[in-house]
């Protein structure tokens, strides 16, 4: 390979280093010809799977040059696994297990709470407070990202599981980031779950953003996402004033209920009028129990909308472990497909 014309060289390894980060580490030491020709493409595409490999990423991009910075084209961001080429990463240092929060915090709580459950209260509220101060490490560790790699970032996928319950005392302790404007992201996909699914889906898809934030943004899942049934009219409205060029979108079962209005044409509905493509991610497990009266099943309700709008496409459950969750395996294989161009579960080219 080294007597190859560094012009063959970049097409060759632009397509090859679309695997998370992998390839492009690998190709750095077959030898200095190889280093140098596959240099720019070596973060093309990027997996963090934890606070740790998040944060450390994140100082990385810091003290990186803007070659390096802005070479990042595609990012997959989870906090609820083991990445497996961590020990190949340079920019990791080694974890550190302390928890200060956890120290400083515990004693505290401890002295307010009387009764003969004293430690087991104790135990669960200090891990609770552990897993809420991680996670919201985890969040600005993410945004940090984010605002560095905004200008060249094209496809995203976050994959967040909470275990922290929220504490009231701690409601207001901080202020609350908020996702940077991505100008050319053309593709997202958010998974998220939680004991209380209150903070992520707020803070993200509810509060005030600018307008046209994802201006370029044409593909969009949600469909892993825990949305409360009382807040897709809010969350369609949000959605076309941040991604107003939005072609293909992917739901839950739960958030079809009242899709019906959103996808109303002539301007008169709260989806963008851009959207070609509605695919509904239908639970499989899902029975009709209502009888002679359908129109009170969502599932019935689903049926007959996608037989009256061709844009509506119905998708089945990929049978995870929980209705309605992609696994974290799952939305890398994903990523990766659509990476490499793949269409994955997109039924419509967008050419």
């Amino acid at each position: 390979m080294d007597r190859f014309p560094p012009e063959i060289c970049s097409q060759i390894f632009s397509f090859a280093c679309t695997d998370g980060g992998y390839t492009g580490r690998s190709l750095s030491t077959v030898s200095k010809y190889v280093h140098k020709t596959s240099k720019p493409y070596k973060y093309n595409s990027i997996r963090l799977y934890n606070l740790h490999s998040a944060s450390a990423f994140a100082s990385f991009l810091e003290k990186s040059s803007p070659d390096i910075v802005h070479s990042i084209v595609h990012l997959f961001v989870c906090n609820c696994g083991q990445n497996p080429d961590d020990q190949d990463m340079p920019y990791l240092p080694k974890a550190s297990g302390t928890t200060s929060l956890r120290s400083r915090v515990s004693s505290r709580v401890s002295d307010l709470i009387p009764g003969r459950k004293r430690r087991q209260r104790r135990q669960i509220i200090t891990e609770s407070v552990d897993d809420l101060c991680r996670d919201g490490q985890t969040i600005a560790a993410i945004i940090s990202i984010l605002k560095l790699v905004a200008p060249t970032l094209r496809t995203l996928t976050i994959c967040f599981v909470s275990r922290s319950y929220t504490l009231p005392f701690l409601e207001h302790t901080s202020p609350h980031p908020h996702f940077p404007r991505l100008p050319v992201l053309t593709e997202l996909t958010l998974s998220y779950r939680a004991p209380l699914d209150s903070r992520f889906n707020y803070h993200f898809f509810c509060c005030p953003t600018s307008a046209a934030s994802l201006p370029s943004l044409r593909r969009l899942d949600i469909s892993a996402q825990a949305i409360d049934h009382h807040l897709p009219q809010t969350l369609f409205i949000h959605i076309a004033e941040i991604a107003p060029s939005l072609t293909h979108i992917c739901l839950s079962s739960r958030m079809s209920i009242d899709l019906r209005d959103a996808l109303a044409e002539g301007g008169d509905g709260l989806l963008p009028p851009t959207l070609r493509r509605v695919c509904i991610l239908l639970d499989v497990c899902h029975r009709c129990t209502w009888g002679s009266k359908p129109s009170h099943c969502y599932r019935c309700h689903i049926l007959a909308m996608a037989s009256m709008d061709p844009r509506v496409v119905l998708l089945a459950d990929p049978g995870e472990e929980v209705v309605g969750h992609k696994s974290c395996r799952t939305l890398v294989d994903e990523w990766q497909k659509r990476i490499s161009g793949s269409e994955v579960f997109w039924e419509e080219s967008d050419e």
